[in-house]
């Protein structure tokens, strides 16, 4: 059976509960990015716990400083997250140890940081990502969306890019996606909005294709496959579209079902499954077996 988790909201100097579902000196499998290893937020672990409390089936907790909602990742021994200290205008990227929570190393970089965002978001709102040699954090140095590489032995800084500007009036938020020697960061906004996948390595840009309508979305892209063919589906900016995640290349859309998206889209028994929130509310799944525009084609059922 799989077990879901949900993503961990740090607020103002709360604590980090590292929930262990196994023996806090047992092995577990990594959750390396955002939902996990397969971007649908499932586990294969077992024996987790059905309860816990302050203190029951807790391992440890750790105290973070400042302000945050991006979701803890996990790899090997290692547990890394984000958050902002507002009064510093720092963005601040801390690892711990899995076993034991205490903090290994800190890395800060300063921020400029928007005002006003949403009540709901915070300025350390996108979730990192790692393949164990490094770790990929986004940020927004306003108006700049600013993504840094660092090494995860020491948190030494490998790179840095800015692969554009990003207008958003609620804010930002817009998680680390890893996909083969890349990483892929949605830049939907209220202005030209893009995706692009960097090297993993050196940040370098691989590609970029535009997005076809100039309105914010938070989602990050899901990667799925059908039919042996890899796809990159993203949900926001008035339309659901896959794109071919080694070019960017369109593969299909389909017109809204409205106007602005927050939650990824999940891939099972070959369907798309996505919930829209503004200024429609609903639940959609879409065949994505498609090529084109398949609005009239491939929408199983929109409620």
């Amino acid at each position: 059976m799989k077990t879901r988790f949900p993503a961990v909201k740090s607020l103002p100097f709360a604590f980090l509960a590292w929930l262990l579902s196994f023996a806090p000196f047992a092995a577990a499998a990594d959750w390396p990015g955002w939902r996990g290893p397969r971007g649908d937020g499932s586990s294969d672990e077992t024996g987790v716990p059905l309860r816990w409390s302050s203190t029951e089936n807790i391992a440890w907790t750790t105290p973070l400083p400042g302000k945050g909602h991006s979701s803890p990742i996990v790899f090997g021994d290692r547990v890394f997250i984000t958050t902002c200290l507002e009064q510093a205008q720092q963005h601040v990227l801390l690892c711990l140890d899995r076993l034991t929570g205490k903090v290994l190393w800190q890395q800060s970089a300063p921020a400029k940081l928007q005002s006003p965002i949403h009540k709901l978001n915070s300025h350390a709102s996108s979730t990192p990502a790692t393949d164990g040699k490094l770790v990929w954090v986004s940020f927004l140095d306003h108006p700049d969306m600013t993504i840094i590489g660092y090494d995860v032995t020491d948190g030494k800084q490998v790179w840095k890019t800015v692969p554009g500007v990003m207008l958003s009036k609620h804010g930002y938020c817009s998680s680390v996606v890893p996909y083969q020697d890349t990483i892929i960061i949605n830049g939907d906004q209220d202005a030209q909005g893009f995706i692009v996948a960097l090297d993993q390595a050196t940040g370098r840009e691989r590609w970029r294709t535009d997005r076809p309508n100039r309105t914010r979305s938070y989602c990050p892209p899901t990667l799925i496959e059908v039919q042996g063919r890899k796809q990159l589906v993203l949900s926001g900016s008035l339309c659901v579209a896959a794109y071919n995640p080694d070019t960017g290349a369109l593969i299909w859309i389909i017109d809204g079902p409205t106007e602005q998206f927050v939650s990824s889209p999940i891939h099972l028994a070959d369907v798309v499954f996505m919930t829209y929130g503004f200024p429609k509310r609903g639940i959609c799944a879409i065949d994505p077996g498609g090529t084109g525009n398949v609005t009239a084609t491939h929408v199983v059922f929109n409620l």
